[in-house]
């Protein structure tokens, strides 16, 4: 089951382990609000992975993931089988 994954809360090593043991190869993590801190930083989790603009600008990080705009996340809701908020 393809699962987008939004990730919401400043990394910790609790929600990373999370990650690296829920998320396969087929699933999405977009990395939003506070989230987008771990996207600093390059977890080794095989997945496509996003960080959404407007929070990345709003917190003044720059990340290597893709970058993504609010209306390319509501498109990314319709490409999965469910949606997971940590």
């Amino acid at each position: 089951m393809k699962t987008l994954w939004l990730l919401t809360q400043t990394p910790n090593q609790e929600n990373i382990k999370l990650l690296k043991r829920l998320v396969d190869e087929t699933d999405c993590i977009v990395f939003i609000q506070n989230g987008v801190y771990i996207a600093k930083h390059n977890i080794d989790i095989t997945c496509q992975k996003y960080v959404l603009k407007s929070d990345m600008e709003a917190r003044g990080i720059d990340c290597a993931e893709k970058i993504i705009e609010y209306s390319e996340l509501v498109d990314l809701f319709f490409g999965y089988d469910r949606v997971v908020t940590i």
